[in-house]
């Protein structure tokens, strides 16, 4: 005996994960080791920049240190 259809039809859900849907937090990019390793780089990033930025405009000490790229110094 075949069983009825149902006069209640769900609504067509899109590609991807659905509204509420937690898994992207328990795997993948989104883990939070994942999210603690990119915090780190971008902080450990964010020093290299300044440090960079302090020897070419020599801020520090007297100037950019000799040798390095762009100053005028041997």
């Amino acid at each position: 005996m075949a069983r009825p259809k149902s006069p209640f039809q769900r609504p067509k859900r899109r590609r991807g994960g659905q509204p509420g849907n937690t898994n992207r937090l328990r795997h993948g990019f989104y883990t939070r080791a994942t999210r603690q390793e990119n915090l780190a780089a971008r902080l450990l990033l964010g020093e290299v920049e300044l440090t960079l930025a302090r020897l070419t405009t020599g801020q520090e000490g007297e100037g950019p240190t000799p040798g390095f790229p762009g100053s005028n110094k041997g």
